[in-house]
């Protein structure tokens, strides 16, 4: 390789495994299966050209064969699954609430010549066999997107974007499933969660890691949805919980690339061409909000925090003689013996009635919500119990609440977690509560395991998992159409289980327009009901 570029290979370092060709293998009812050969374009791309980014597959060239499969649910909707071995998995998630399978969809598969044709009412899917790739038209013949395809960059020097496939990070040794969507021009791309930056996420990068945010100003982000919409008419979903990482315009200009942590690529693609549509297609999938109790439109009343029975009937009193009008009373931190250590019982000092303040307080209008986290800090008294019904994630290192308080997080992935903990809501709820706020929940680190996943498998699936099980405790103890919760963190499904608001953020004008926007933005990932201190 006596080129210019002869360097490229060693200086990256990298392994892959992208799929450059294809064969149909077979169909059952509407799922096709197709054998994949993916090979390392760092090994077969041509450096002896300057002018055209190209693979040279010979005879002897060594693939790894995969399962891909393409399964229709209906009309306007397909799922793609490809798999680091020969059996592609279900992969039920909890992020997907039902199957939206069509009764009686009819979907028709064709070879013509260099690719295959699938096709239903309203989509056409052409599949290349080799420099394979796939191409989406509307009912008309109208291109709406191309996934799948190398990079359109056509210097062997520059690879900004890998084909359908998996490639492993030089550093850490991990597998990412690599797959693209062309951006057109004037192209936007929306969604992908509470993102406090512009609608419009061209241009950006976005990391799917939940993180504490500090204020509403940056990127840091309490609610990631692996779930995005463009104007080209199209919408989706990426059904998995490890890191995602979004390039949209911003790695290559050309293209909205994905990388997800793994050995498994598994997506659904939603038509459109309405927002209207894909998100009713999206949710349908996941899940649709229920419409929270109207009490709960009202204002709500806080500050961190009232620290006595006492000062939240005066503050209550004080409302009501200045006609002010307001609804709920949020009581924060300071309910416990100590400030902050939830243990989910109320300091019989400073409430020495809780159920006598519940009830004056509905004799005056207020319903009354309270504060409480998902981690069991080691101070209090409850942390023995938990520790010993075993409904505690291993730590593997240690974790602390706000930097001050050693505690491990409750397992949610574990049924008998998820009872103990509802129990702790109940005896609140049945005591005169009429909702529980949902905080925190972004903190899960990588070394820790639960009962169902590891750390980064759990990591942006603990809030789904910790706002299902306050929001059914509430449904639960007041009924349903009664219920929500007051939540913080979010994942894709969590619409399921509203309201959410947008953390904590400063009272000035900077912060309000950034708010804004992640409500927004938190609309179009498929959410109903949203809200703001």
């Amino acid at each position: 390789l006596n080129t210019p570029f002869n360097f490229i290979k060693k200086a990256l370092g990298k392994k892959s495994r992208c799929v450059l060709r294809i064969k149909f293998l077979e169909q059952k009812e509407n799922s096709f299966i197709f054998v994949a050969k993916a090979y390392d374009i760092f090994k077969v791309l041509d450096l002896n050209t300057t002018n055209a980014h190209n693979y040279v597959i010979k005879k002897n060239t060594k693939f790894t064969e995969m399962g891909l499969q393409l399964d229709f649910l209906q009309e306007d909707t397909y799922r793609l699954r490809l798999a680091q071995g020969k059996a592609v998995p279900e992969n039920n998630t909890p992020m997907i609430a039902k199957g939206i399978q069509e009764p009686g969809l009819a979907v028709q598969i064709e070879e013509q010549g260099d690719k295959y044709i699938i096709s239903t009412s309203r989509l056409r899917l052409d599949i290349y066999k080799e420099n394979f790739r796939i191409e989406v038209f509307d009912s008309r013949g109208n291109l709406i997107t191309e996934s799948g395809s190398k990079t359109k960059n056509e210097f062997p020097a520059a690879i900004d974007a890998f084909p359908l496939g998996f490639v492993r990070g030089k550093k850490n040794k991990r597998w990412y499933g690599v797959e693209s969507f062309v951006l057109y021009p004037g192209e936007a791309v929306y969604g992908l969660g509470e993102q406090f930056g512009p609608l419009n996420k061209v241009g950006r990068t976005i990391g799917l890691w939940h993180i504490e945010g500090v204020g509403n100003t940056s990127g840091r982000v309490y609610k990631h949805i692996p779930f995005f919409m463009s104007t080209q008419g199209y919408g989706v979903f990426v059904n998995e919980s490890r890191p995602i990482t979004f390039w949209v315009g911003s790695r290559e200009l050309c293209k909205n690339q994905i990388a997800i942590e793994g050995d498994l690529i598994d997506y659904f693609f939603f038509y459109g061409p309405s927002f209207k549509n894909i998100l009713h297609n999206y949710t349908e999938l996941t899940g649709k909000s229920p419409v929270p109790p109207k009490w709960s439109f009202g204002t709500w009343i806080s500050r961190i925090s009232y620290f006595s029975q006492k000062q939240v009937m005066q503050v209550a009193q004080r409302l009501r003689d200045m006609q002010f009008p307001s609804d709920v009373i949020h009581i924060d931190t300071g309910w416990f013996k100590k400030d902050w250590l939830c243990d989910w019982e109320f300091d019989k000092k400073r409430f020495p009635d809780p159920e006598k303040m519940f009830k004056d307080a509905k004799d005056m209008g207020f319903k009354i919500s309270l504060w409480q986290t998902p981690y069991v800090m080691k101070e209090t008294s409850v942390y023995k119990d938990a520790k010993k019904a075993g409904v505690l994630a291993k730590n593997n290192g240690p974790f602390v609440f706000l930097f001050v308080f050693p505690a491990s997080p409750i397992d949610f992935s574990n049924p008998d977690a998820v009872a103990w903990y509802k129990e702790k809501l109940r005896k609140l709820l049945e005591m005169g509560a009429s909702a529980i706020k949902v905080d925190f929940g972004e903190g899960i680190e990588p070394p820790m395991k639960f009962q169902k996943y590891d750390g980064r498998q759990m990591h942006n699936l603990y809030p789904l998992l910790y706002n299902k099980a306050a929001f059914e405790a509430t449904e639960e103890t007041l009924g349903k159409n009664k219920a929500l919760i007051w939540a913080r963190s979010a994942y894709a499904g969590s619409q399921r289980y509203p309201v959410h608001w947008s953390g904590d953020n400063s009272a000035n004008h900077e912060n309000l327009l950034c708010s804004l926007r992640g409500g927004l933005s938190f609309g179009l990932s498929g959410f109903t009901f949203w809200s703001q201190d």
